[in-house]
């Protein structure tokens, strides 16, 4: 099957206002240049400047000045407009902006969707080229993430960001954190957890989801600039804590 491209949007939101994100800001640039390369749809919130957003609406990609604050309220900003292109019979994938070596593999996470063999499809990562591309401590961390949702039951690349959903397991993601069991009971960040708990929420509702493995390359300016990096390495360990939420929200679900 042929995917329409035109039933396919990708999505993300960016921020970097820090010298030591001029590495990721490039790598956004080429996910907008890949976007155009292969006819996708590329929507981006930006909260970095007015010259950063004029360089991916030159790129060709649909660009929104952030006027709302917070990661989690950005990302469900970006995740809607998106929706409101797909329509009811399309497909939004939700990307990590520097991840441009996901973007060829956009159709190929849509097609099980536009086949209606899926709500929701989640990519994981080929594990020797994960292994071979990422920084060792990122390596180390997510490794570790990996392993503790296996004991969960789930053969989840848990902290590989990207996600393809339909308008049903997309209101998942807007709903976020309302959606959320009344016996969870607590607080979130709303943050990174803005894009992974509601994956959960979602395959709880019985939402069909499928687990594609990819070939994706991290792209090696950025684990050359985030390896041996500590602040890098500080935000892969906050990452870790949610964990505890996803723990807690699946404990709810047995």
């Amino acid at each position: 099957m042929v995917t329409p491209k035109s039933k396919i949007v990708l999505c993300s939101s960016t921020h970097y206002k820090k010298t030591i994100d001029d590495v990721r800001a490039s790598c956004a640039l080429e996910t907008a240049k890949k976007a155009a390369r292969y006819s996708l749809n590329l929507l981006v919130v930006d909260d970095t400047d007015v010259n950063f957003r004029n360089q991916l609406k030159e790129l060709g990609a649909t660009v929104f000045e952030e006027k709302v604050h917070g990661m989690g309220t950005c990302r469900r900003f970006i995740l809607d407009k998106a929706g409101d292109i797909a329509g009811k019979d399309g497909v939004v994938i939700w990307l990590e902006a520097e991840k441009y070596n996901l973007v060829e593999f956009a159709e190929q996470l849509a097609e099980p969707i536009l086949n209606g063999k899926a709500d929701m499809v989640i990519p994981n990562r080929d594990q020797k080229l994960f292994e071979e591309t990422y920084p060792k401590f990122q390596i180390q961390s997510e490794s570790l993430a990996k392993l503790f949702v296996h004991d969960m039951g789930l053969d989840w690349d848990v902290f590989f960001g990207p996600v393809a959903v339909n308008n049903v397991a997309l209101n998942e993601f807007l709903n976020y954190p309302n959606n959320l069991p009344k016996e969870f009971g607590m607080t979130v960040p709303d943050t990174w957890d803005a894009t992974y708990l509601p994956r959960l929420i979602a395959m709880s509702k019985g939402c069909k989801t499928e687990f594609i493995t990819v070939p994706y390359r991290h792209p090696s300016e950025q684990t050359k600039h985030e390896s041996g990096n500590l602040e890098y390495d500080l935000k892969r360990i906050a990452q870790l804590e949610l964990l505890g939420l996803m723990y807690k929200l699946w404990k709810i679900y047995q």
